[in-house]
C-alpha cells in the first residue's frame, strides 16, 4: 500500500496574525536486533558469528546505536552468550515462531520508550547507520505521522530492516494471534512507506547472510 500523503502545518491563525505552529515533540527512535532464528543453512548460531572480532548481533546493534537509537535490545537468541558481549537481551515471547512473533516481542518491550523501533535482523554484516537513519527519516517528513512503518524495497520488500511505529503492535498482535507468521502479509493492515533501494541504500547495507 501507498503512504497516506499529508499536508504539513507551518502556522496557526488566529484572529489577524498567524502564529507558528508549534513544533513537533522528538521522535523517540529504539532499536532492536532479532537473533533468534535457527540458522539451520549457516550451521551455526548466526548472531554470535564473528566478524572482524565482533559478533554479527553486536555489529548490528552498533550500527543501531550510531544512528541514534537508544535503547538498543536484542531479541531472542543465546542471551546469556549475547549478554556477555554486552547487549540488553530481550527473551522472545514467541520462540520459534519466526520474525513476526520477534518483531511484536520487540514492539511489546520497547513501546513504554520509543514512539519508532528499527528492528534488524542480527546476520546484517554491513549494517550501517545511514541505512538506519534513511528508514526513520520519512516518520518527520511531512505526513509522517500517518506511517506505520518504513520498508525498504527493491526486487522484494527488505522486512529484516524496517522501522516500525510501535502504534502498531496491536495490529500486529492480532494478525500473530489469528495465526499469521509472516510479516509481508501482517504488514498489508498497515499505512507502510516503501523506500526504494536503489539511489538511498547500498545494498550492501541490506545484504544477510545464510550460509557459511
Amino acid at each position: 500500500p501507498s503512504a497516506a500523503r499529508c499536508s504539513s502545518v507551518s502556522s496557526i491563525r488566529t484572529g489577524r496574525h498567524p502564529v507558528p505552529a508549534p513544533e513537533p515533540a522528538p521522535l523517540r527512535i529504539a532499536g532492536a536486533v532479532l537473533c533468534g532464528g535457527a540458522s539451520s543453512r549457516m550451521g551455526r548460531d548466526k548472531a554470535l558469528l564473528e566478524l572482524d572480532g565482533s559478533a554479527l548481533a553486536v555489529r548490528v546493534a552498533r550500527a543501531l546505536v550510531a544512528a541514534g537509537c537508544a535503547p538498543v535490545v536484542a531479541v531472542g537468541g543465546d542471551a546469556p552468550a549475547l549478554a556477555a558481549r554486552g547487549l540488553d537481551v530481550v527473551a522472545d515471547l514467541h520462540p520459534g515462531e519466526g520474525p513476526l512473533g520477534a518483531i511484536v516481542t520487540a514492539l511489546d518491550a520497547l513501546a513504554a520508550r520509543a514512539d519508532v523501533v528499527v528492528v534488524l535482523g542480527c546476520d546484517l554484516p554491513d549494517a550501517d547507520p545511514r541505512a538506519v537513519a534513511a528508514v526513520v527519516a520519512p516518520f518527520a517528513a511531512p505526513g509522517g505521522d500517518a506511517l506505520d512503518a518504513v520498508v525498504p524495497r527493491g526486487e522484494r520488500r527488505h522486512l529484516h530492516h524496517a522501522a516500525w511505529r510501535t502504534r502498531a503492535l496491536p495490529t500486529l498482535s492480532a494478525a500473530f494471534a489469528r495465526g499469521e507468521r509472516a510479516p509481508r502479509r501482517a504488514i498489508e493492515e498497515l499505512a507502510v512507506c516503501e523506500l526504494p533501494v536503489t539511489g538511498t541504500f547500498d545494498p550492501a547495507w541490506l545484504a544477510d547472510v545464510d550460509e557459511p
